[in-house]
């Protein structure tokens, strides 16, 4: 399809602030099928929608701009896509989600005219000149044009017999109060009262911020189920039609959110509405960051508000990628040895050994929060779909395909990108400010390495999950152990034991590797980044509980650039490896002597400290 589907999600969401989105649905022959060739977005200023007798949508009409002429089109119903939010407020053109706000936002917006205007009046005040009796008319002109003069001038002389007074010399009225007022009550009006704890007068617990912001991601949990209803209903619903005889329905569904995402989107929201006006650089380093985030494509979005279709070159792509980083707050420098298995080297004081830590347990903890209860899921649907095949005694539809939900799938390679991009971020902020430079952009490459790697990671674990399941039933086959419903259910049984025992020895091991590798890639490309001011790498082995023997052997070594770019020990070696390199600057007073890898260390591998643990290079 020549339309981003990600394009069409973006313009469709324009109905979110507009009421409705229309599309023209263009369709073409391919590979046999009957497929969408593009689905294009009709800007809604041009469109007018057409109604059947009972009043439902039967297509548009668009005035467009053809050759160098307008013309009227009609777009019939089988080629249109209507998208309308707000549908219970009218049938086709619905209701904006900003409806509510925006007789608070006309009147704060009115407040604030008043404000300036009062503002002024105060700065230059209206001036009365009283003349003497009997003065002429010359004589008071020249006298108020003096006057005049005393918005420029500090001071000015009248005439004997003169005198000078200012009206609107009461207190003036207080006007911020009701904007303050204008702004909670639109805040209110699309669920967003979170962004008010906190700020002014206004005070609240945590735990009523989460409260309220749940509200605000209920919200927008509805808009994502009314948008997948409608591509469910009058989208896809057009190719079961036209490519099958007996259509099975299928159903459109997102990806859910994960938590690390829903808290990124508030925090940006209560950013975005701190004050009333924003730099332009502040609202585009936040929209790159979520974007970085979101994995979503800039060049889409900007053609999905602007409604133009253009080329994008790898350089451009490239460069909207980068992230802006937030405000990042220095640490201290000369950290504590406390706590630690041995003294810190002059190198690794400028390390926040102590925030790495929290960090790396942080993300490990959020992915099993987010892993655990996909993988149930993917348990859960796999064992109905395996226990119906057995019954059937369809042994050969046991695949990979078949038995593991694809939507699921896909959620929990999400989850692993998701974990390894952000502990990337993470160790690319750190080595900067080791460093003290400005954090680089995120490389394409490096982007591409964690879309990658997650989905190696996952199709190797589930093909070994397979592999395990096959063999289960191909053990009961040979006992003839399939042939009676007891029998089958022994079989499940033993299935469902060996899932769960594959979560606690791959599935749960997968985050500390993930993490870990994230973190150390960050520091890598920040390293790689200013070379010029690094003399030499050393291996530090600070954060590791029990230090294994390849560890301690390695532990302090100091390597110079080429055999730090091609040594094969590139944290982490192995499971729950918490080793890092440290950059030893060339400003460094007594820099350390280049000690090169001893001799005799074991090859690292994820897997030669416990071999169930999946390699994730």
């Amino acid at each position: 399809m020549s339309t981003p589907f990600d394009l069409v999600i973006a313009q469709a969401l324009r109905g979110v602030v507009e009421g409705y989105s229309g599309f023209e649905k263009v369709l073409e022959i391919k590979d046999g099928y009957i497929v969408f060739r593009k689905i294009a977005w009709r800007d809604p200023t041009t469109i007018a929608m057409l109604a059947d007798p009972r009043g439902g949508f039967n297509g548009f009409k668009q005035r467009a701009f053809i050759g160098d002429r307008y013309e009227e089109v009609t777009i019939p119903l089988e080629r249109a896509f209507l998208y309308t939010y707000g549908k219970e407020f009218h049938n086709l053109k619905g209701r904006s989600a900003f409806t509510s706000a925006y007789s608070s936002y006309d009147k704060k917006r009115r407040l604030y005219y008043l404000s300036e205007q009062q503002a002024q009046s105060d700065a230059l005040k209206i001036k009365v000149v009283t003349g003497k009796e009997k003065a002429n008319q010359d004589e008071l002109d020249a006298t108020v044009e003096a006057v005049d003069e005393l918005g420029f001038k500090a001071t000015v002389g009248l005439p004997n017999g003169y005198s000078l007074t200012a009206l609107n010399n009461a207190t003036a009225m207080d006007l911020l109060p009701l904007i303050e007022h204008h702004n909670a009550e639109m805040a209110r009006s699309v669920l967003a009262m979170f962004i008010l704890l906190g700020t002014g007068s206004k005070t609240g617990s945590y735990s009523l911020s989460q409260d309220q912001s749940d509200f605000f991601i209920q919200a927008l949990m509805a808009i994502r189920k009314s948008l997948e209803n409608h591509i469910t209903s009058y989208l896809i619903s057009d190719l079961y039609s036209y490519n099958f005889e007996k259509p099975v329905y299928g159903t459109f569904r997102f990806e859910d959110i994960t938590d690390s995402t829903i808290e990124l989107l508030k925090q940006v929201f209560i950013k975005l509405t701190e004050k009333d006006r924003l730099p332009q650089e502040v609202i585009d380093g936040v929209v790159k960051r979520v974007a970085d985030k979101l994995d979503i494509d800039l060049d889409n979005l900007e053609k999905a508000t602007t409604g133009k279709d253009t080329e994008v070159t790898d350089e451009e792509e490239a460069n909207s990628d980068a992230i802006v980083e937030n405000s990042k707050k220095k640490d201290s420098t000369s950290l504590s040895t406390d706590g630690w298995r041995r003294d810190l080297t002059p190198a690794e004081t400028r390390v926040n050994f102590t925030g790495i830590e929290k960090k790396l347990n942080s993300l490990e903890s959020e992915f099993e929060r987010t892993a655990r209860p996909i993988y149930d899921d993917i348990v859960n649907k796999a064992l109905v779909k395996i226990n119906g095949y057995l019954d059937d005694g369809k042994y050969e539809s046991i695949t990979e395909k078949n038995i593991f939900d694809e939507n699921l799938r896909n959620q929990y390679v999400r989850a692993i990108k998701e974990s390894g991009l952000e502990a990337y971020i993470y160790g690319k902020n750190g080595a900067s400010d080791e460093l003290d430079k400005k954090a680089p952009p995120t490389p394409v490459e490096s982007r591409n390495f964690f879309r990658d790697n997650a989905k190696s990671v996952a199709d190797k674990q589930f093909a070994d999950l397979l592999f395990k399941v096959n063999s289960k039933v191909a053990e009961g086959r040979r006992k003839d152990q399939l042939d009676t419903s007891l029998s089958i259910g022994e079989i499940i049984a033993g299935i469902s034991g060996i899932f769960s025992d594959f979560y606690s020895s791959v599935i749960g091991l997968t985050a500390s590797a993930v993490v870990a590798m994230g973190v150390n890639k960050g520091r890598k490309d920040v390293f790689e980044r200013y070379s010029e001011d690094v003399y030499a790498y050393q291996y530090s082995a600070i954060l590791d509980e029990k230090t294994c023997t390849l560890c301690d052997g390695l532990d302090g070594i100091v390597l110079d650039e080429d055999e730090y770019k091609r040594t094969e020990y590139d944290p982490p070696v192995h499971h729950h490896c918490r080793c890092i390199w440290v950059a030893i600057l060339v400003e460094e007073l007594e820099p350390p002597a280049i000690t090169g890898v001893p001799n005799g260390l074991p090859a690292p591998s994820l897997s030669i400290f416990n071999d169930n643990v999946v390699s994730l290079t």
